[in-house]
């Protein structure tokens, strides 16, 4: 079995008194253990577990894990490593999002293949208010490629550039 967590036990039926009658109970361990060398260990009984000890912290939590700050939540580290079996979703409700590379920015798509890459914008007009405006200042629309001290290319096997037609209104 590849589970990661404990399935639920059996319940075991116990008499508490004459009040309560029989009481289901589960017979699951959950505890806390401050070893030799410091380490702090809390487990709950369903397979989750908070370890700290050695200079790290270790979550694990097999049905998952929620983080729900009220505020801000800011991650400071050397290295960040993110990865999911499914999907991963990146957005921002109300606002702006921003990804900044000190040096290369790289993104692969239809490494399986299968699938491509899709840059959209749903904005109208031309709107280009870049110069001397950062963050949520920027106003655009559109899709800009630039590269004012370096070339832009495209390479394909075949392309395909086209302005107006159906679905596109009139374009130059």
């Amino acid at each position: 079995d590849s589970e990661f967590y404990i399935k639920d036990p059996e319940p075991k039926r116990l008499k508490i008194d004459h009040r309560y009658g029989d009481v289901e109970f589960f017979e699951r361990e959950s505890f806390i253990r401050f070893h030799d060398d410091g380490t702090v260990h809390l487990a709950a009984g369903a397979g989750e577990e908070l370890v700290l000890g050695g200079g790290r912290i270790f979550i694990n939590a097999p049905g998952g894990i929620d983080v729900r700050p009220g505020t801000d939540f800011t991650v400071h580290a050397s290295q960040i490593v993110m990865k999911a079996k499914g999907s991963i979703d990146l957005s921002s409700t109300d606002k702006d999002v921003r990804i900044k590379a000190e040096n290369n920015f790289q993104v692969l798509a239809g490494n399986s293949e299968e699938g491509g890459i899709l840059l959209e914008s749903r904005g109208t007009g031309t709107t280009y208010q870049y110069q001397d405006k950062f963050g949520e200042d920027v106003r655009s629309s559109g899709i800009v490629l630039k590269a004012a001290n370096s070339a832009v290319g495209v390479l394909g096997q075949d392309i395909y550039l086209r302005t107006g037609g159906e679905n596109l209104g009139e374009g130059d």
